[in-house]
């Protein structure tokens, strides 16, 4: 007590003080960290929601080819002669945005399985080429096209399932 009473009166006014900033300060400490971690968060959810978006729009678009090509081999290139091409330029500028997006994506936001479906979907993309010249050329049976093209839009929708994991 005696230490106390040595001190001046603006030194006491200092000490009295210092506690409630320092107490400010850690819970300000923390609020901002608590915050970088949800700005962090957000910023992986908008990724994936925006990759959800640009899968589901080349869904739509492989499904559209899909029954284009059906169409196309059951008729024995009858029907669908005009159409199909011009789907296929559709669904590339599709393909080529889903293509983009996982370049230049974070891949450290997916987890092992996200990885490995999206590397799934990389290949069926990569094999879409040769599949189309089989189907232009009709050189693919028609159940073995329309298998492939549903197998492709699987892994894409296995890709928006599994996101939320």
């Amino acid at each position: 007590m005696n230490a106390l009473a040595n001190i001046n009166l603006r030194n006491k006014l200092i000490i009295m003080m210092l506690v409630p900033i320092l107490a400010l300060a850690f819970f300000a400490a923390e609020l901002l960290f608590e915050k970088q971690q949800q700005s962090r968060q957000m910023g992986k959810l908008v990724q994936l929601t925006e990759l959800a978006s640009t899968l589901s729009a080349l869904v739509h678009e492989t499904q559209k080819e899909r029954g284009a090509s059906a169409g196309f081999i059951g008729s024995k290139g009858a029907n669908f002669a005009e159409i199909l091409p011009k789907q296929q330029k559709t669904t590339n500028t599709r393909v080529a945005n889903v293509q983009a997006f996982i370049a230049s994506a974070d891949k450290s936001i997916f987890n092992a399985d996200l990885n490995n479906k999206v590397s799934a979907l990389e290949k069926d993309l990569a094999n879409l080429k040769a599949t189309r010249q089989k189907v232009n050329s009709l050189n693919i049976p028609l159940g073995e096209a329309v298998a492939w093209y549903t197998n492709m839009n699987a892994h894409m929708l296995a890709i928006i399932e599994a996101m939320p994991h």
